[in-house]
């Protein structure tokens, strides 16, 4: 009995070993690098804020942050908050490249994590409006 693999002209390209189509397995390397580029990015962002953000008004490092001690954490639980969601980007990825597929409760997780920082940006935008 022949499977559809053993056609040339309607397979997928399939991972020898998983089973997982090989463009699926791209799609989540690609994933996992693009997640921690985001993740390592806004890590950085954030150590590099942090300290006038929490020193509001006064000269830190010849950065000087203008609003109040809250809107700084705020913003940097904000930055972290999608420093997070990159992480959880990655993490997508490595599923799709072992599994071929994301589990939807992880779905459900990230776009909950999307819901709260979009909620955050808005709370920040009356804030500074």
């Amino acid at each position: 009995m022949r499977s559809m693999n053993d056609n040339p002209h309607t397979a997928t390209p399939v991972a020898q070993a998983s089973g997982v189509p090989a463009a699926t397995r791209w799609r989540g390397r690609a994933l996992v690098v693009l997640g921690l580029l985001l993740t390592i990015g806004l890590l950085l962002l954030m150590i590099r804020l942090m300290p006038p953000m929490l020193n509001p008004g006064k000269p830190v490092d010849g950065l000087t942050f203008n609003g109040s001690a809250t809107m700084g954490a705020l913003v940097i639980a904000l930055v972290a908050g999608l420093s997070l969601f990159g992480l959880g980007i990655s993490a997508a990825g490595v599923y799709l490249v072992r599994d071929g597929r994301v589990p939807i409760a992880f779905q459900v997780v990230l776009g909950l994590m999307v819901v709260a920082a979009v909620g955050v940006a808005m709370v920040l935008n009356r804030a500074l409006g």
